[in-house]
């Protein structure tokens, strides 16, 4: 049986047998801590009802029907009644300890209640079988050289070797495999755990490392665009524009990795696709009239972050090739902005850190073939209601 209650877990076990009699023996605490903490025995008469509750007494040996002299037999009296003659197979008991217990022990306690050669709870890895937990001198290591297997999960079963188990054995064996199973789940659980702390330990130092370097970087870039500025030169033009790209992927880097963290908050509202599209492209170093935009009228309003938004289409049309093509349309109670370019981003940090804007405003960046040629990168965002 396996209960928090030793008291109700007993009675409870009794009324599913149908049982008349409850036999107890004798408590071995002391009265001060029964009278502390309660007697199991007394809980055990209040809750039995119907059942007649017998406690055997407590051998006497100053008793002496119960000190037998030299080379004489004990004659029990009335005083003393003879305790009752039951039968019990060594090495076995009625009751599993519950509460947080540990794999091993679990699997070393089972072992030793039903005098196994060996016990072990073997997880598949792969197409591999490991131990977790093992106790005994004969441990079967795969399922096929127990004796008896149980499943505890889709990966994990109890294997045991020995001899079989009667009906008995397999009433008490249940709860030791609900207790397995706890187990099993708690060290699952502790894992999970351990690696997401971790993972945020590691976020956090990623994070402190990108500030670091895009504040040493902004610096410099910025002094490189003055220079650049300074030449009135195609030369000079080209190396702005570049400077001014690097700018913007730092600052795109910073606002994914604190976006991550949680530092920027999403507010997400109704936005209208081609003030986003507009902005975004005025903003893109170079020649702007590369990039050609081709929104319809009426476009319905997307649910998104304007500032997110225009960061990842702008981060989109840095990254394709010129000259490009932008358009919008519903499709399915969505709203899709496309991309179209002569031919596949080089990839890069770019599309990284547009990919993350979108997906903080649950939507998707995917890229596909252009029914003309070519490679179109699609921003699948959510449809404002009304």
């Amino acid at each position: 049986m396996s209960g928090d209650d030793v008291a109700r877990a007993l009675v409870g076990f009794a009324r599913a047998e149908s049982a008349t009699q409850l036999l107890l023996g004798p408590t071995s605490r002391s009265r001060l801590r029964d009278l502390a903490t309660g007697s199991v025995i007394n809980r055990v008469i209040r809750l039995a009802g119907p059942i007649d509750v017998r406690v055997l007494p407590r051998p006497n040996p100053a008793c002496s029907p119960c000190r037998p002299r030299p080379g004489a037999a004990a004659r029990p009296q009335s005083r003393c009644p003879p305790l009752p003659r039951l039968a019990a197979r060594p090495g076995r008991h009625g009751t599993v300890e519950s509460g947080a217990r540990a794999l091993p022990e679990l699997v070393a306690d089972l072992r030793q209640v039903f005098g196994l050669d060996g016990a072990v709870v073997l997880v598949r890895t792969g197409p591999l079988w490991q131990p977790a937990a093992a106790s005994g001198a004969v441990v079967p290591l795969r399922p096929d050289e127990a004796t008896l297997t149980v499943e505890l999960d889709r990966d994990a079963v109890l294997a045991l070797r020995g001899p079989a188990l009667t009906e008995e054995d397999n009433r008490l064996l249940g709860p030791y495999v609900t207790q397995l199973r706890l187990a099993r789940e708690r060290e699952r659980l502790a894992a999970q755990a351990s690696a997401a702390e971790t993972l945020a330990h590691t976020d956090a130092l990623h994070t402190a490392l990108l500030d670091a370097v895009g504040q040493d970087l902004r610096a410099p870039l910025a002094a490189v665009r003055r220079e650049a500025a300074a030449l009135p030169t195609p030369e000079g033009t080209r190396i702005g524009g570049e400077a001014e790209r690097m700018e913007r992927m730092v600052a795109n880097l910073l606002d994914l990795s604190r976006l991550r963290a949680g530092v920027i908050p999403v507010v997400l509202r109704p936005t209208a696709v081609g003030e986003v599209v507009a902005a975004a492209v005025a903003s893109l170093p170079g020649e702007p009239a590369a990039v050609r935009a081709v929104l319809a009228d009426g476009l319905p309003l997307v649910l998104a972050d304007p500032g997110l938004l225009e960061g990842a289409v702008a981060d989109v049309l840095a990254a394709a090739a010129r000259p490009a093509v932008v358009d919008a349309g519903a499709v399915a109670g969505r709203v899709h902005v496309r991309v179209t370019a002569p031919r596949p981003a080089p990839g890069g940090p770019g599309l990284t850190v547009a990919q993350g804007f979108v997906e903080a405003m649950d939507g998707e960046l995917t890229a596909e073939p252009a029914p003309g040629g070519g490679m179109a990168y699609v921003l699948d965002l959510v449809r404002a209601p009304g």
